[in-house]
């Protein structure tokens, strides 16, 4: 096309500079050029969770395509057609930033850095790059912003179909987006079942070190989260990734004088599952640690009834209340 070219370089944390330039249609340069100044907003996100943009000396460009974009490694097809969210829509009303800049700048990161070995593990591009778009909102409005945009997108979520397809025939057979927006809810809620923000964001930050400029698996993604914790979440990845139903914390509670007596199991299709999970409201929370296989019977000092909660917006999980049989 007949580009116009500006240039608006990055400074990364170390002082280093990158090239950013941007090729956009004439008609378009008077309101790109402002449009545009968000994405060294992102690049500074992006590098304070897991490092600086990756391809630093081939440069970073978004060129003007009349589709609304792909993540191209180096230069960036753009079409958001200078609108907020996508098109306009699928964030917040509150919120004012690109879509489509967020998201195919995440897929330096995740997609063209660290790519899948099957296109059938496709989660490991999308899921991953979907979260970041949680986390730009998290750096940049704080975690209660980020929490609402994961609740915006649960419209998205249909649990028709598993995340993971099957291995060895090039599948590209998914009919809905469950990996992206589920996969994305997966990382979250993994992230709270740590319980552990220190050690979670060092995860997601040497994960992705570990396999920059290279290729892995979803197994290489379970190894790793299963040797920085100490913990084997096989039942978990396996009951999120290659099942369509959503776990279920089924629970009966009881006041007593000494406090709350509750027991309480997951139904859930991975006869391995067995996440840990916070209770209670605030200060009051507690991780408890159902499996699968059998009710157990805890007492929580110093809860109610009324402080009892499950949050559902930091884990992916349905719930059901019986009543209490001794």
């Amino acid at each position: 096309a007949d580009y116009a070219h500006f240039s608006d370089p990055y400074i990364a944390s170390d002082g280093d500079t990158l090239q950013v330039d941007y090729y956009v249609l004439k008609e378009s340069l008077e309101k790109a050029i402002p449009h545009f100044k968000q994405t060294n907003g992102v690049l500074s996100c992006f590098e304070q969770y897991f490092g600086k943009y990756p391809f630093w000396n081939d440069g970073l460009a978004f060129v003007e395509t009349p589709y609304l974009g792909m993540e191209h490694q180096g230069a960036i097809a753009y079409g958001n057609k200078y609108m907020r969210g996508y098109l306009g829509k699928m964030i917040p009303r509150d919120m004012n930033w690109d879509f489509i800049i967020v998201h195919e700048l995440g897929h330096e990161w995740f997609g063209n850095s660290v790519s899948s070995n099957d296109h059938a593990e496709m989660w490991i591009h999308e899921s991953f790059t979907t979260y970041m778009e949680a986390l730009f909102v998290e750096c940049s409005f704080g975690y209660d912003a980020a929490i609402r945009y994961l609740e915006s997108q649960k419209l998205f979520i249909a649990n028709k179909e598993p995340i993971l397809g099957p291995l060895n025939v090039n599948f590209d057979g998914w009919t809905r987006s469950d990996h992206y927006y589920k996969g994305s809810r997966i990382l979250h809620t993994l992230r709270h079942a740590l319980n552990n923000d220190d050690l979670w964001f060092e995860i997601l930050r040497g994960f992705y070190k570990k396999f920059e400029i290279s290729h892995c698996t979803t197994q290489d993604f379970v190894d790793y989260v299963n040797e920085k914790t100490g913990r084997d979440w096989k039942g978990f990845f396996e009951q999120y990734l290659e099942y369509t139903g959503i776990p279920k914390l089924i629970y009966s509670l009881k006041e007593t004088d000494n406090g709350l007596m509750i027991k309480y199991k997951w139904d859930a299709d991975s006869g391995d599952f067995a996440m840990p999970i916070l209770v209670g409201k605030s200060e009051k929370a507690v991780l408890i640690n159902p499996n699968a296989t059998g009710f157990q019977v805890n007492m929580i000092h110093k809860m109610t009834v009324s402080d009892f909660y499950v949050p559902v917006k930091q884990f992916y999980v349905k719930t059901k209340q019986l009543k209490w049989k001794d």
